[in-house]
């Protein structure tokens, strides 16, 4: 899109459609009692570690699939971190294992368990990392990723 200058400017419809078209891994959450998250996140090469590449102080966006979504997954809860997006996924599966404290708090998890229980088989996650440089907000952009995907956990 142009501006009365002629200049292109970023509109989050556009930025959207570039996170989509973007060819990125999707990460299986498992319960792993044996970390210090109580989860783990693997995908066809293995597990993430942490250290060399984890979503911890990232930010970013989001989307929390049942099943995978290239093999017909459904979008259940699209999410958005101005500072750390594991530290969202990690608030998330907390909840749905209930053990977050009365302080903590993730909605779409509890509506989750609702559905389908502690239970983290067939959840996956994808993450878009923030390297936007545009005038569009986060909230602009997770709003219009809930228009495109239609998650189910997002709903009031």
């Amino acid at each position: 899109m142009k501006n009365l200058m002629g200049e292109h400017i970023a509109t989050a419809d556009v930025i959207v459609d570039t996170l989509l078209s973007q060819k990125l891994s999707c990460f299986k959450v498992s319960h792993n009692t044996g970390t210090d998250q109580g989860f783990t996140l693997s995908n066809d090469e293995g597990l993430l570690e942490e250290k060399q590449s984890g979503f911890h102080l990232k930010p970013g966006f989001y989307v929390i699939y049942k099943g995978h979504p290239e093999d017909s997954g459904e979008a259940m809860y699209v999410g958005e971190s101005e500072v750390s997006v594991g530290q969202r996924i990690s608030r998330f599966v907390k909840e749905i294992m209930n053990k977050s404290r009365s302080d903590e708090n993730h909605s779409a998890a509890r509506k989750w368990r609702t559905y389908f229980g502690s239970e983290l088989d067939d959840c996956y996650v994808r993450v878009f990392d923030e390297d936007i440089q545009s005038t569009v907000t986060h909230k602009e952009i997770e709003s219009e990723l809930k228009r495109r995907l239609n998650p189910l956990l997002n709903v009031r």
